[in-house]
């Protein structure tokens, strides 16, 4: 299959699910996260602020945050076609959604953030591979944001039915180190 069969393929499954579905299983794999090694030491980390079918991020988000932890955030730079990250505090207080229906920190609340100071990404996708190839919603933003070298640790949350056998994938695509479902991790690389 291609990207385009493939989105659709799981596009149709994320919104068969039900909204108790998608609940209890993104709680799943919020545990499965919070248990990692890696999690537990990282001092900064990006998450994304969920759409509706999406693997559920505002608990995740707010615990991170009582945890002590640095949580930032993506928000677009609309001038520059391409999105940044933006350090929060208080998820209720401090997004509103932009022009295009997501919600982002705002105003006063934007703190933009060096990536390289992030120490593990929780990226959002459509599908992954077994080798943490990933379908993204096809723009290229985490793709470009995250092409700056150093060390990083990547991480794509999904559900068990977005895992795909293979994935296309180009030279700009970047790979994800592990894949977290409610089921299992997979390390990719």
């Amino acid at each position: 299959m291609n990207k385009v069969e493939i989105r659709e393929l799981i596009h149709s499954k994320r919104e068969a699910q039900t909204p108790e579905e998608c609940r209890l299983r993104s709680r799943a794999i919020q545990t499965r996260l919070f248990n990692r090694e890696e999690f537990r030491r990282s001092k900064t980390v990006q998450f994304y602020i969920n759409l509706a079918d999406e693997v559920e991020t505002r608990e995740m988000i707010g615990r991170a945050l009582e945890m002590g932890k640095r949580v930032v955030v993506p928000y677009l730079k609309e001038e520059l076609d391409e999105i940044g990250i933006s350090e929060i505090k208080d998820l209720k207080r401090e997004i509103q959604k932009n022009r295009f229906g997501f919600e982002e920190p705002f105003g006063p609340y934007l703190r933009p953030i060096d990536p390289s100071n992030v120490e593990l990404w929780i990226v959002p996708g459509v599908a992954f591979d077994l080798t943490g190839n990933r379908i993204g919603y096809g723009k290229g933003y985490y793709d470009r944001l995250l092409c700056f070298p150093g060390k990083k640790i990547l991480v794509g949350l999904a559900f068990d039915f977005q895992l795909v056998e293979s994935i296309p994938s180009e030279g700009h695509d970047v790979k994800m180190n592990w894949i977290v479902t409610e089921y299992r991790t997979i390390e990719a690389f």
